[in-house]
């Protein structure tokens, strides 16, 4: 015990830890990074989705809104050409 305190800490002991604190730190890195790739990946399909979803929806309104505004004008004005 006594010659290690009057040697010191090896280098090649700090040289060591160094590498391995380096290793364990950019190992983390690399698998942060690639889970946020994912789920970047991941968000981004499901934004496309969303917004051709968004856009089926509002054709769909429009067609209702279409159909709608026809069978009322049969209604009212007896029009075959609004029947078809």
């Amino acid at each position: 015990m006594d010659r290690i305190l009057k040697k010191g800490i090896s280098h090649r002991v700090v040289h060591l830890w160094l590498v391995l604190i380096i290793l364990v730190f950019s190992g983390t890195m690399v698998y942060a990074t690639l889970r946020l790739t994912g789920t970047f990946l991941r968000m981004t399909s499901a934004s496309r989705q969303n917004m051709e979803l968004q856009n089926a929806a509002h054709e769909l309104m429009n067609a209702s809104d279409y159909l709608t505004e026809q069978v009322q004008r049969f209604a009212v004005d007896g029009d075959v050409r609004f029947m078809y």
